[in-house]
């Protein structure tokens, strides 16, 4: 993981890139049946911004998965018969990209 942070007396910004290495998961189905799939490596990008519009008050924006990286999609023996296209347990999340803004008081 690496942060980077600055902040300005009006404007602030944030960026953070997370590197998720390569992983086997091995799946217990019960009677002898053990699946398994290795996920490739994948990277995530977040990034926000702030502006400060009065002493107290700050509007922001930012985005975690920037890039709207997804996982690797499930072999067909662990995607239940496509219902489950991508692994729950993923590091990255299957929802893609996601966008937030907000207005931030401060007392």
């Amino acid at each position: 993981m690496l942060t980077a942070q600055w902040q300005g007396n009006n404007l602030s910004l944030l960026g953070r890139l997370n590197q998720y290495g390569k992983t086997t998961r091995v799946f217990n189905f019960g009677d002898g049946f053990e699946p398994e799939q290795t996920y490739g490596s994948k990277v995530q990008l977040d990034a926000g911004i702030g502006y400060r519009l009065f002493d107290q008050i700050q509007v922001y924006l930012g985005a975690s998965n920037l890039l709207d990286e997804y996982p690797d999609r499930s072999s067909d023996d662990i995607n239940y018969f496509g219902n489950f296209p991508y692994d729950v347990l993923s590091p990255i999340g299957f929802n893609g990209r996601f966008v937030y803004g907000g207005l931030r008081a401060s007392f």
